[in-house]
């Protein structure tokens, strides 16, 4: 649970941190819709860490999105989705 927790925390801060870098941009690539699934999958990855429900399979799932998502954006925010994806991985594991 604690594990789950952590990483839903801290996907949902790379998650802020993303959007604040794409305001701050100020070329309004937060309209474009790349930007918008990918911050929104993200936040779905984090929230379906925090759902009671099949926690095992739904913090694989996190994972799996953290990972795919850490792997699309290496360049940019990719490595500090890195903790989340291994924290998701350990509560799959103890769920």
């Amino acid at each position: 649970m604690i594990a789950a927790v952590a990483a839903a925390v801290l996907a949902l801060a790379v998650d802020g941190l993303y959007v604040a870098i794409l305001l701050s941009e100020g070329e309004g690539d937060l309209a474009q819709p790349v930007s918008i699934v990918f911050a929104t999958a993200i936040g779905l990855a984090a929230l379906a860490l925090l759902v009671p429900w099949r926690r095992a399979w739904l913090s694989a799932g996190a994972a799996v999105v953290l990972a795919a998502c850490a792997v699309v954006s290496g360049f940019s925010i990719g490595l500090l989705l890195v903790p989340s994806v291994v924290l998701a991985l350990i509560a799959s594991r103890r769920a």
